[in-house]
C-alpha cells in the first residue's frame, strides 16, 4: 500500500522543575525571603537544560503545633507550553497534613495508604468547557531565550502542622 502519511514527532522538550520553600509560620511571613532566584544563563547559552535556582537554606525555627505554609513553584524549563497534571509531596516525619479549607482550596488530598503522601491536580488541564479561564490561568509558558529573562511559573501552596511529639532541635527537612 503506497497510500500512507509520513509522521514525525516534535523534537521539542517539555520540562517542569519544582521548588518548594517556606513562606509563612502561623500566618506570618518568614523574616528572610526564601523565594528562588532563577539564573537562566545555562539555558540561554545552551550549556544545560536546567536553570540554576538559588534560595536561602537557612533553617526556619518552628515549635510543636505551628502551622507551616509552603509554596511549591512549578517552573517550565522546556520548549513547550504545558500544565502540571499532578503534584505529589512527601511530608517528613515531624509534619502532618492539615485537612482544612486552605489545603482543600488547592485540591490537596491525603493518600489513605500513606499518611505522609499528598497529591493535587490544582494546576492540571481540564477538559470541562466551563474551566477555560482556569486553563488559561494554569498554562505554564515555555522558556524562550530570545524573549524571556526568566522562566514562567505557577504556584501551589500547602499547610502542614508541626506534630506535638517532635523532639526539640530536630531538623525537619521537607
Amino acid at each position: 500500500d503506497n497510500d500512507y502519511e509520513n509522521l514525525t514527532t516534535d523534537p521539542k522538550e517539555f520540562d517542569l522543575s519544582l521548588r518548594k520553600y517556606i513562606t509563612e509560620v502561623n500566618g506570618v511571613a518568614v523574616a528572610t525571603s526564601r523565594e528562588p532566584r532563577v539564573d537562566v544563563t545555562a539555558l540561554k547559552n545552551g550549556t544545560s537544560t536546567t536553570a540554576t535556582y538559588n534560595h536561602s537554606k537557612t533553617p526556619v525555627a518552628v515549635r510543636t503545633g505551628d502551622i507551616v505554609t509552603y509554596t511549591i513553584r512549578v517552573y517550565n524549563e522546556g520548549e513547550i507550553d504545558g500544565y502540571a497534571g499532578e503534584i505529589t509531596d512527601y511530608l517528613p516525619e515531624g509534619l502532618e497534613f492539615i485537612n482544612n479549607e486552605f489545603n482543600a482550596g488547592y485540591g490537596w488530598k491525603l493518600e489513605t495508604n500513606n499518611l505522609r503522601k499528598i497529591k493535587t491536580s490544582y494546576l492540571a488541564y481540564s477538559t470541562n468547557q466551563a474551566d477555560n479561564d482556569k486553563n488559561k490561568e494554569n498554562l505554564i509558558k515555555a522558556y524562550d531565550s530570545s524573549t524571556m529573562e526568566t522562566l514562567d511559573y505557577k504556584e501551589v501552596k500547602v499547610q502542614c502542622k508541626v506534630k506535638e511529639r517532635v523532639n526539640s532541635n530536630v531538623k525537619l527537612t521537607n
